[in-house]
């Protein structure tokens, strides 16, 4: 997320590769900048954003051995933490989180609520801070998800649109599904 304003005023750029992630710092007008990482070394980091409402950074975290999860760092990223509960189907339901792609905040009167977008294509919620997640359940079981196919890059929730005005309206754009749209917060 260029030119995002970050703690004590610093411009971040936050930028994840298939090997990790940095995080760019600069205090002088993006002449100078500072880098950190790569955090999560050896990760696929699919996004990286900052939460405007606290200043933390959030991190998809694609462990090849552990498992995908979000990350949460309250420093700028000097450190780190995984979710307790990573975002993760119920039981039973025959579906599973194969890469999270997508972090965004919520709205600002909702100051603890955070989305994530994953593979296969669902949206999730966490309501305290991205330590726990659950998947919208009307999404999860939409009846055109049986048509839904992967596309080059998998069968993913890429982008996810919360309008601050009206938090109940939220976007979402699946790969190779298309876009779809709540105005009820996610209950049709």
């Amino acid at each position: 997320m260029p030119g995002a304003k970050g703690p004590g005023g610093k411009t971040l750029l936050l930028v994840g590769t298939a090997k990790g992630a940095f995080v760019y710092s600069s205090t002088d007008g993006r002449r100078t900048w500072k880098a950190s990482g790569p955090h999560f070394k050896g990760n696929s980091i699919y996004n990286l954003r900052f939460d405007p409402r606290d200043g933390a950074l959030f991190a998809s975290v694609n462990d090849n051995h552990w498992g995908p999860s979000v990350a949460r760092s309250s420093d700028g990223g000097q450190t780190w933490r995984l979710s307790k509960t990573p975002p993760k189907f119920p039981k039973g339901s025959g579906l599973s989180v194969s890469r999270v792609w997508h972090i965004e905040p919520g709205p600002r009167d909702e100051p603890r609520v955070v989305y994530a977008g994953v593979e296969p294509a669902c949206l999730f919620r966490s309501e305290d801070g991205g330590e726990s997640w659950a998947p919208n359940v009307a999404l999860m079981n939409h009846e055109t998800r049986k048509n839904w196919t992967p596309g080059y890059g998998g069968l993913c929730m890429h982008t996810i649109l919360v309008n601050e005005r009206r938090p109940k309206n939220v976007h979402v754009a699946m790969s190779a599904v298309g876009t779809m749209f709540t105005d009820d917060g996610g209950e049709t």
